[in-house]
Formats: structure tokens, sequence, C-alpha cells
């Protein structure tokens, strides 16, 4: 069964660089098998609808890891979750700047 690990703050593991945010996927044995970047957030000023289809996910390939624009059906439910709170939290910084730029 594989491990998942939400990074806090940036770290390097098995020659990856880690943002703070970021989750890796972790064997049993400890390698790091996948991880898994910020989602591309969109949001739509004249609602303030928000949403995310795609986020970078990195495999190990050849000694490096190369990266990879996948759908979210793609990524474990918990990292799912949480890239809906960086939306939604994204969405809200750029309303507030949004009306305190040109009042509400």
């Amino acid at each position: 069964m594989t491990k998942l690990v939400k990074f806090n703050e940036r770290r390097v593991v098995d020659g990856f660089t880690f943002q703070k945010g970021w989750w890796g996927e972790f064997s049993p044995t400890g390698e790091l098998v996948t991880a898994y970047a910020y989602p591309r957030v969109e949001v739509n000023h004249s609602d303030w609808s928000y949403s995310w289809k795609f986020a970078k996910i990195f495999y190990p390939m050849d000694g490096g890891f190369v990266g990879d624009l996948e759908l979210g059906y793609k990524l474990p439910a918990e990292v799912m979750g949480d890239f809906d709170v960086v939306a939604e939290q994204d969405m809200l910084e750029q309303k507030q700047v949004f009306f305190e730029i040109y009042g509400e």
C-alpha cells in the first residue's frame, strides 16, 4: 500500500524538489513513486465560480522526473480534496484583490 505525504515546506526527496503544498506518493519501501503539484485553477471573475481540471503529476523515469498533465480522476481522493480547497482559496484571494482595487 502506498503512502501519501503532503509537504508543508520546500524539500528534496529522492532528487525531486517538492514545493510547499505538493504531495508525494511513496511505495511501501519508502521510494518516491509519484509527485503531485498544484492544480491549474480557473476562476470566472463575473460570477466567482472556480474549477480545476488539471494538475502537474511527475513520474520517475530514467533516474529523473518527467512531468505530465493528467485529468483529476488519476489523482488520489485525498489529493483531489486538497486541490479543491486550493482552488477555492485561489478564487477567494483573487476576489479579495479585485474588490480592493475596484470596490464592491
